[in-house]
């Protein structure tokens, strides 16, 4: 989910008159993307090409792999997903960016909850000085604590660590098993410090 679908559910559950507690808001450098209108349109193009697809494709499991490994090597705008993400964190899109997520802090605040937030890095790339979301992460660590949110980066976590072991595989960039262990202990000290009783 990104930050829209997060406020959408968050409103959603408030009006159904469920009472806030800890809230623990897992973020992705991704969650900005929903209002990059560029990233909008190429979705809008890629379920378009999905819906054209042949039989073989998607009724095979094998054959939707095969087809979709090979479309993301050679569709720029699923090759480029990452250095795509950069301008988003620059500029207006921040500052819309930033208010939402202000927005989601007042919502929990004025229900009665307590947020915290755990970012996550990019982990297809090394995480080492040449990170190029260095920058994306200063800022939101500034911006929760300016708001006086507790914020856990897990980028210092996983640095130095070869990024063939943080993801599932060469084609899913999602957290491996071990990147997962290592946010959950992670993830666990910064809970018991700051869950208040």
């Amino acid at each position: 989910m990104d930050t829209g679908e997060e406020l959408a559910i968050l409103k959603h559950i408030i009006g159904l008159g469920s009472q806030l507690d800890q809230v623990v808001l897992v973020y992705c450098l991704n969650d900005i993307s929903d209002i990059m209108p560029e990233w909008n349109d190429i979705v809008a193009r890629i379920y378009d090409d999905r819906l054209k697809q042949n039989w073989l494709v998607r009724n095979s499991y094998f054959a939707n792999t095969v087809y979709y490994r090979l479309k993301a090597r050679r569709d720029p705008d699923i090759a480029n997903y990452y250095q795509f993400q950069l301008p988003a964190y620059r500029g207006p899109l921040w500052e819309q960016q930033k208010n939402r997520l202000r927005t989601l802090r007042s919502l929990v605040k004025a229900n009665g909850g307590n947020l915290l937030v755990v970012t996550f890095p990019f982990l297809h790339a090394s995480l080492d000085d040449s990170y190029p979301y260095r920058f994306a992460h200063r800022q939101l660590e500034e911006f929760w604590r300016e708001l006086d949110v507790p914020h856990l980066d897990l980028l210092p976590v996983y640095q130095g660590l070869p990024p063939r072991e943080l993801v599932v595989n060469q084609f899913d960039p999602h957290p491996s098993e071990f990147a997962h262990e290592l946010a959950a202990d992670a993830i666990q000290k910064f809970l018991d410090e700051n869950l208040r009783s």
